[in-house]
């Protein structure tokens, strides 16, 4: 660097510098949270996994997992609404199988079966109920690492096997990103974002919804045996002349007992939007590999 002129000089420095802080960084940085090792005592380890609370058929418009796993899971879903002020209000209450298979390295497949979904509705004078299918769901997910990051991109179909239309049928696509990074040993962080296009046909004609949604949260597991997850969600409908949906905080508690085993307990309170469901809860029994 003899004879260099002084801004080639401190170019050099400044590149130096910059290289061995970047270098320092990545050594530092935690592994990606599907590295981690699994518990010695073969407890899932559910890495990537974001509050999953649906308000929608099939689950679609709540991310997936970020990591691949194979798992099988019984899901009940139920939605609450109650407006005091229309006297009306709505239960809505599901039940179905979610599974998930590793088939190839970082990649995955997804299967959400058709559900027994039970809806009941009541305003002063009225009251209704039914018993019908929902839809099911097939996905295909890859895990793609990025130094302490590990990206997830995937895609959702929904098969029109809902039986609660009359002489109608409601297709579905949805494709996204969902991303995970450990903050610690005990915390990591998940988030990421959907696009979901639903269309029910009806002879010549269809209805066409396209919605987004975007969430994050924070999962802090202390023992072994138990994690709390926390964290929001934003829901638009693009199209719609009102396209906020809601606002939607949410809260999981996660049990591991025994190898294999997860229990999950969920909820969700949608807020501010024109989604007026009071609250969303989730309940899933299930067993990983």
């Amino acid at each position: 660097m003899e004879g260099a002129p002084p801004m080639r000089r401190s170019r050099f420095v400044a590149r130096s510098i910059f290289a061995a802080l970047a270098s320092i960084a990545l050594r530092s940085a935690p592994a990606a949270a599907c590295d981690a090792p699994r518990a010695e005592d073969g407890r899932p380890r559910a890495a990537g996994t974001p509050v999953r609370v649906p308000l929608g058929p099939g689950d679609l418009g709540v991310l997936p997992e970020a990591c691949e796993a194979t798992e099988a899971s019984l899901e009940t879903r139920a939605a609450v609404l109650v407006a005091t002020d229309d006297l009306y209000g709505s239960l809505q209450a599901g039940v179905g199988l979610r599974g998930r298979l590793v088939v190839a390295d970082r990649t995955w497949l997804s299967l959400w079966t058709p559900s027994l979904e039970h809806r009941f509705v009541a305003n002063a004078t009225v009251e209704a109920s039914r018993t019908s299918l929902g839809g099911g769901v097939l996905g295909a997910h890859h895990r793609i690492p990025l130094g302490s990051v590990s990206v997830a991109p995937f895609a959702r179909l929904l098969l029109p096997t809902e039986t609660g239309f009359e002489r109608a049928s409601r297709w579905g696509l949805e494709h996204g990103v969902v991303a995970t990074r450990r903050l610690g040993e005990r915390v990591e962080i998940v988030g990421g974002f959907a696009f979901t296009l639903a269309s029910t046909v009806n002879g010549g004609r269809s209805l066409d919804v396209l919605s987004e949604s975007l969430s994050a949260d924070l999962v802090y597991r202390p023992w072994r045996a138990f994690a709390l997850a926390g964290g929001a969600g934003l829901r638009f409908a693009l199209a719609d002349a009102r396209p906020f949906e809601s606002f939607d905080p949410r809260l999981s508690l996660r049990f591991y007992p025994v190898r294999g085993l997860f229990v999950v307990l969920g909820a969700a309170l949608p807020l501010w939007g024109r989604d007026r469901t009071d609250a969303g809860l989730a309940f899933s029994l299930g067993w990983q590999l």
